[in-house]
């Protein structure tokens, strides 16, 4: 549990927060296939190979007899997620998969109880109008262990997912280049599609974190908004050691000896 927990970011305590009794009840097995269900349908607008299974992990006791003299099933407070892949069709552990899916798995979850908690916790009802405070969710170097182009489709699904949920806001810590490319890509094809640009220009920012530990009295960092335009280009050059560095690899290739 404590692992899952940790993997989609405390949201298995919240799901399960009103379930403490030991026997394993109806209810709570619809709450855990409901989950299920909603990660596999946004796993298949990743349009993804595979979707979780998800079970809870639990022990019959033979001194315990239900109305038809049947073991009793009692939970562990533990649960089994599997990852089924389609090609080929098997069913695996996911510590026997790659990093990817549990890298994917996090942040589609991450999401998914963010909004979950809007829905329930959240919410501030008003005579006439229904509030919601915003969520601000938080990726870290989504890159690591992806495929390019998997981390294209991700950053895909991220965009249209913060444009259909305005109360729900992404922040990713990136090193990639592919994901600042995809995000100037889409925030151009966003403009190009919507004539209303008014409200949406401000929703994407690209920020450069610059470090200065040379020449100053105390290391800090400045934060520099590279302005984002409409048609996905930067209203500033980004600093030198970031695109320039595959293209000087390139260069050295070509580069007779």
């Amino acid at each position: 549990f404590e692992e899952l927990d940790s993997l989609f970011n405390n949201g298995f305590s919240y799901l399960f927060k009103n379930f403490t009794s030991q026997d394993l009840t109806v209810e709570e097995k619809d709450v855990l296939k409901k989950f299920a269900d909603d990660i596999n349908q946004e796993l298949k607008k990743l349009k993804l190979d595979f979707e979780i299974v998800m079970e809870h992990q639990t022990f019959k006791d033979p001194t315990f007899k239900d109305s038809n003299n049947k073991s009793v099933s009692f939970k562990t407070f533990d649960f089994i997620l599997m990852i089924k892949l389609s090609k080929p069709d098997i069913i695996l552990p996911l510590n026997q998969c790659g990093m990817g899916h549990t890298i994917i798995l996090s942040v589609i979850a991450s999401i998914y109880f963010a909004k979950l908690k809007q829905d329930e916790e959240l919410s501030i009802e008003f005579p006439r109008r229904k509030y919601q405070q915003e969520a601000f969710i938080i990726i870290r170097e989504p890159e690591t262990h992806l495929h390019p182009r998997l981390i294209e489709q991700l950053i895909e699904y991220l965009f249209n997912m913060t444009f259909n949920n305005k109360n729900i806001n992404i922040i990713i810590e990136t090193h990639s280049e592919v994901i600042l490319r995809q995000t100037q890509y889409l925030t151009k094809m966003l403009h190009k599609k919507d004539n209303n640009k008014s409200k949406k220009s401000d929703k994407v920012k690209v920020l450069y974190v610059n470090k200065r530990t040379k020449y100053v009295k105390t290391p800090h960092s400045i934060v520099n908004d590279l302005g984002i335009k409409e048609n996905g280009f930067l209203t500033k050059k980004v600093p030198d050691e970031f695109f320039d560095t595959n293209t000087n690899l390139i260069s050295k290739l070509w580069r007779k000896p």
